[in-house]
């Protein structure tokens, strides 16, 4: 009787052990990266940067069905070519011209971000992501559009390399994948510096890929 006691003891003592190590392991794999990302500031509630001239122009005549405007986030120039980025709704928008006054547009570029954490896919930080894609007419330009909530990541490649400078919610960096390459980072402070981070890390166990280039600057905080 006293041997089958202890055995039964044994027993859920092992079972009790058991659950708890599957649920810490649950819950750190399943909430870390949601709530971190619900940590973030959306798209639709940072604030908006004011445009002028050929920036302006670039998106004037960008209408949801609804009637809604867009609201630029911030702009990159890089030599003769500028992004705006923007949102509409719950969509991300991306607006690349050559900088003439007329603003002549090379791409025109929007992608709704995921409505659930579940959908999309996380190629960075804070996402989920929603991925678009285009090149201009001219072939001078050609931009992948990582579309999420908290953050629009885009990976940015053009024929010319001068320097490139930012305003508004952005960041640049220089491309993990491809020397000479852009990374045009818009969100919130606290979003690019996490996306940023987590690209640095991601970096550091790669020996030989380019982590920083010269010329590339940060748009307001």
């Amino acid at each position: 009787m006293e041997k089958t006691l202890r055995e039964l003891a044994m027993g859920a003592a092992l079972l009790l052990s058991c659950v708890a190590c599957t649920a810490a392991q649950g819950g750190e794999s399943s909430g870390s990266d949601t709530s971190a990302a619900d940590d973030f500031t959306s798209l639709a509630k940072l604030p908006s940067v004011g445009l002028s001239g050929d920036s302006l122009s670039s998106i004037q005549s960008v209408q949801s069905a609804s009637g809604e405007g867009p609201k630029p986030l911030g702009e990159v120039r890089q030599g003769e070519h500028q992004v705006v980025a923007y949102t509409q709704g719950k969509a991300c928008g991306l607006a690349v011209s050559d900088g003439e006054p007329s603003g002549k547009g090379l791409i025109q570029l929007t992608s709704e971000w995921p409505e659930a954490s579940s959908a999309g896919s996380r190629p960075y930080a804070a996402g989920p992501y929603s991925i678009a894609s285009s090149s201009g007419a001219d072939g001078s330009a050609f931009v992948v559009l990582n579309c999420g909530d908290k953050a629009m990541v885009v990976e940015y490649s053009a024929l010319d390399k001068k320097q490139a400078t930012g305003r508004g919610n952005v960041s640049i960096e220089s491309s993990r994948k491809t020397p000479g390459d852009l990374l045009l980072i818009f969100g919130s402070k606290d979003a690019r510096k996490e996306i940023s981070a987590r690209l640095a890390q991601s970096s550091s166990s790669a020996p030989g890929r380019e982590r920083t280039g010269p010329g590339y600057g940060h748009g307001r905080g």
